[in-house]
């Protein structure tokens, strides 16, 4: 089951193999509100450009993951999803105006390992995750990663 899940963990986005991680966020956002009252929209600032697809891989994660949540959990109406290049940096930041969530309490169901998951990659790159909600009140959540 460990090595099950680390072949997923490590697989590269077939969205990144054709293409950018701003195409990536952008087709997978369309996806998620095709046929769907939610109004979503993608920002890119700074200057666009490729970094190491591992890198890529993940930020392409966590981005799922949180636009996932905000669609199906969060049942939320807008969804704004930010994308910042900067020089040292890259900023990755989804916001809904969902139900929201307490971020400190336990997960309502034991197979949930969404914010987990996106702890663990932002970890490993010695970003930081910021997860801003409470309950009535949407959601944000911010990943910062080194660019290098």
């Amino acid at each position: 089951m460990a090595d099950a899940r680390h072949a997923i963990w490590d697989m590269r986005s077939q969205a990144l193999q054709e293409g950018d991680l701003v195409s990536a966020l952008n087709t997978n956002l369309q996806q998620l509100t095709e046929g769907s009252a939610v109004a979503a929209r993608l920002t890119v600032t700074g200057r666009p450009r490729r970094v190491s697809a591992l890198l890529e891989n993940d930020l392409l994660h966590i981005g799922q993951e949180a636009l996932c949540n905000a669609v199906k959990h969060a049942h939320a109406q807008t969804i704004e999803l930010n994308l910042d290049f900067g020089e040292t940096d890259i900023r990755l930041s989804v916001k809904d105006d969902g139900c929201g969530f307490a971020p400190g309490a336990a997960p309502p169901r034991n197979d949930s390992f969404g914010l987990i998951g996106m702890r663990e990659r932002v970890r490993q790159w010695r970003g930081q995750l910021l997860v801003q909600s409470q309950p009535g009140a949407g959601t944000q959540i911010l990943a910062t990663l080194p660019a290098a």
